[in-house]
């Protein structure tokens, strides 16, 4: 090899990390990597792997190292660690325990993974040379160095790149000891085998492979095709038959049966491989207990399937042909081209069982993924595409024609390889930095991508930069968010109203309020996932509403993002839902028009009801204000039923509550100090208040009803507290909390909300005041209570309390 050749190799391998760096920090964390993080950091931390039950922990101890230059904190106190929960030990590792360093630590978690890439580029460079020459292997490096699907994955922190890694070092090294079967080579095998099964728990798909690649393999590796043709046997021949042809058959089966019996001990070593990564973990007199329980535990869940999307359908078990549709519509034109030219070349030179270790993997892996129920993405192939890269570079050795023309030939192949290779780096070019959403041409390209394939294929969380800088861009301040990941948009600066999807912490009453028949007016960010998928495992129809509207924009190409607004003189319909989120009630029952809004409101008791103050409603709720028994028979006397046939459990109540509550603001107001509403920050009025008994036993709880009018633009998080506090300011009860959604609420609406609130065991009895007010629970900042001029509080006294 010349000088110049490892100077081109040394280059295309500086090119390949560089756009994996460079593109990194524009990628929020994606779906997977706070689990693999958390449980790689937990497992270097203290030794124990027992979160290493979805995936084994050599990738992830890998790419968790550089983590311990921040020290991140560790809840081992925690019911996550305790019960070994890896998801939910993730989340509360990256988003709660270190937020303040989660985005620097998921960078850093990314920086092993992106050497491993470039060291798969070597070996797929060095096996290459060895078995198809220099030109080829250079060919095989730039296939490598401009692969979309290549770069995306060597810059998460996820097993996906680490198995194609472990399994492409692995059948090199078989390759390289059926060449000379040596000790050593055979050690190696075994110690790269080991790897593979530490890596993933697909892995084990390296035993069929091992065996066939073991089989097919020539005796004699440099022999001719020619050489391997025997002669017939004669006419009589018997067992004891000396002829060529029974000697080459006795040759072949004690050969291939000695390469058995040695992969035997390569199996040995491997196991012995997993089990020193697991720390020679015993567990009821079994090694590495915890690797076997895993797989049987992922065997067990992934066997049921997974909800996945393919060209406009949903499917829970998938398609057979769901992976070979996806690595079409993925990979790289050019590599594909170069494939099919180089495995046909193969055949055609009677080649292929010299290069099966290179042939038969992606072979074996793709129809183990053809019959798997488990179909969302591309990297559960991405060990397929190094040897298809390998494969793919034999082109480069075609010939065809008489001698005559070969100069003209080798101008062709050279102009032809040439073009396919400026087309790759192209592709390459123009999807920087998201190269996790590339689709090539057949496809249409990414922006095309979410009518075909969504998860980990186009949106798998990674473009919440991406969706930050088009905010910025536009001046935009908030979106309506549904996120398909498990980041925390806020980490990366990205203001959001929650829709219903992955946001794991923000779960609650933004999200259930949220009405899929008619959203509200807004901006709505919304994942290309969410969008064909809804919730995935419920509500598929979700986001049906946005999609046949044409997206204003994307941010990346796996967020849609939409502008929903209504004509002025639309008519406006109102509902109230108390208790059962919306998404689940039937849009019948809210009064959906197709050609009207309808504005949702919903709480999430029944110890809250929303008075809709704009117009009449329909009220559906289980068991309406249960706590007030004058309101409720009021209620009750003046709502009539839809006269409209219902199905299911949930029946409307139409009533127009104006008049009833309005009768009542003079009785509810003159409970306040200077008899008028106590008014927080010009959004939120305090217009009455009643105390079930202001005599309250220590130990039990007070019972506090509270009267609340909109005044102003409201924006969640919101929460009031009431505090019972004696001469020192002590509380001695508290509650804080809101069980109604913001989403939907206007100005004018009531609301009215029954809470209880504990007093201390140990509270002296004595006399103690009643405090209420309303603050931001993100930043704890309380609300100011309007005052005359002059004057300033956050907060408001209410009756007296005796505790006894």
């Amino acid at each position: 090899m010349k000088p110049w050749h490892i100077l081109l190799a040394s280059l295309l391998l500086v090119l390949f990390a560089a756009q994996v760096a460079l593109g990194s920090s524009a990628n929020s964390a994606a779906f997977d990597e706070e689990y693999h993080l958390a449980a790689g950091y937990a497992y270097l931390r203290t030794g124990d792997p027992r979160l290493a039950t979805e995936h084994p922990p050599l990738v992830n101890l890998w790419n968790a190292l550089p983590l311990t230059f921040l020290n991140p904190t560790l809840s081992l106190d925690s019911p996550a660690w305790q019960n070994a929960i890896p998801d939910d030990f993730g989340d509360a590792f990256l988003w709660q325990d270190n937020l303040d360093k989660a985005v620097r630590m998921v960078l850093l978690g990314r920086l092993p993974i992106i050497a491993l890439g470039v060291l798969l580029g070597a070996v797929v460079f060095r096996w290459t040379r060895e078995m198809f020459g220099v030109k080829a292997a250079l060919l095989a490096l730039a296939l490598y160095a401009f692969d979309p699907n290549l770069i995306a994955n060597a810059r998460l922190s996820t097993t996906d790149l680490g198995l194609a890694a472990a399994m492409t070092v692995a059948m090199w090294r078989l390759w390289a000891w059926l060449r000379k079967p040596t000790w050593l080579n055979l050690a190696w095998v075994g110690v790269a085998a080991g790897a593979v099964m530490a890596a993933k728990f697909t892995g084990l798909m390296l035993a069929p492979m091992f065996v066939l690649v073991t089989l097919v393999y020539p005796a004699s590796p440099m022999m001719n095709h020619r050489a391997e043709k025997a002669k017939p046997a004669k006419a009589g021949s018997t067992q004891g038959d000396s002829s060529p042809s029974a000697l080459s058959a006795r040759t072949f089966t004690s050969g291939r049966l000695r390469r058995l019996l040695s992969l035997a001990l390569a199996a040995l070593v491997a196991l012995l491989v997993i089990w020193a990564v697991y720390g020679f973990e015993i567990r009821n007199g079994l090694p590495a207990a915890t690797y076997w329980r895993g797989l049987v535990k992922i065997y067990t869940e992934y066997s049921q399937g997974y909800p996945t999307f393919l060209f406009g359908q949903v499917s829970r078990t998938g398609w057979w042909y769901y992976f070979p549709v996806t690595f079409a519509l993925k990979t790289p034109l050019p590599t594909l081209i170069l494939l099919a030219v180089g495995v046909a070349l193969s055949f055609a030179q009677r080649t292929w069982r010299y290069a099966s270790a290179a042939l038969i993997p992606p072979a074996l892996a793709m129809t183990a993924a053809m019959f798997s129920p488990l179909t969302i993405g591309y990297r559960h192939i991405l060990p397929v595409l190094p040897f298809a890269i390998i494969m793919g570079s034999n082109a480069i050795n075609l010939q065809f024609g008489g001698a005559s023309h070969i100069a003209a030939q080798s101008r062709m192949l050279r102009t032809t390889f040439y073009v396919l290779l400026v087309w790759l780096m192209a592709s390459a070019a123009f999807i920087f930095p998201h190269h996790l959403s590339y689709f090539n041409e057949l496809a249409g390209g990414p922006g095309n991508a979410d009518k075909l394939l969504v998860d980990s294929n186009l949106d798998w969380g990674q473009d919440l930069p991406a969706l930050k800088a088009w905010m910025d861009k536009y001046k935009i301040d908030q979106v309506n968010l549904a996120y398909f990941g498990t980041a925390l948009p806020e980490a990366y600066g990205v203001q959001y109203l929650p829709l219903p999807s992955f946001l794991r912490f923000v779960a609650g009453p933004e999200m259930d309020s949220y009405d899929p028949n008619s959203p509200a007016p807004g901006w709505y960010a919304i994942s290309a996932t969410s969008l064909r998928l809804g919730l995935m495992y419920r509500m598929s129809e979700m986001y049906a509403h946005f999609r046949d509207m044409k997206p204003v924009a994307r941010a990346g190409y796996s967020i849609l993002i939409y502008h929903v607004s209504y004509p002025p003189d639309a008519t406006v319909d109102r509902a109230v839902v108390i208790g059962k989120p919306i998404p689940y009630v039937r849009a019948e029952t809210l009064g959906y028009k197709p050609d009207h809004r309808l504005i949702a409101k919903w709480a999430d008791n029944p110890e809250v009801f929303i008075f809709a103050m704009n117009g009449p409603a329909r009220y559906i709720a289980p068991d309406p204000l249960p706590f007030d028994r004058l309101l409720r028979e009021a209620f009750l006397a003046t709502a009539k039923q839809d006269p409209e046939p219902q199905e299911g459990p949930d029946v409307a109540l139409i009533a127009d509550l104006r008049p009833l509550v309005e009768s009542h603001l003079p009785e509810w107001q003159a409970t306040l100090p200077l008899n008028r509403p106590a008014n927080f920050d010009g959004k939120l009025a305090l217009v009455g208040y009643r105390v079930g008994s202001s005599n309250v036993a220590r130990g039990d709880a007070l019972d506090l009803t509270t009267y609340w009018q909109v005044t102003g633009e409201l924006a969640p998080p919101i929460a009031f507290f009431a505090h019972v506090l004696d001469g020192e300011q002590h509380i001695v009860g508290q509650y804080d909390g809101w069980g109604t959604a913001i989403r939907g609420l206007e100005i004018g609406d009531v609301i009215a909300q029954r809470v209880r609130i504990p007093v201390e065991r140990n509270a002296p009895p004595g006399n103690y005041r009643l405090q209420i007010g309303v603050y931001a629970p993100d930043t704890m900042t309380r609300w100011p209570l309007e005052l005359a001029p002059g004057a300033s509080a956050d907060s408001l006294s209410l009756t007296p309390i005796t505790v006894r």
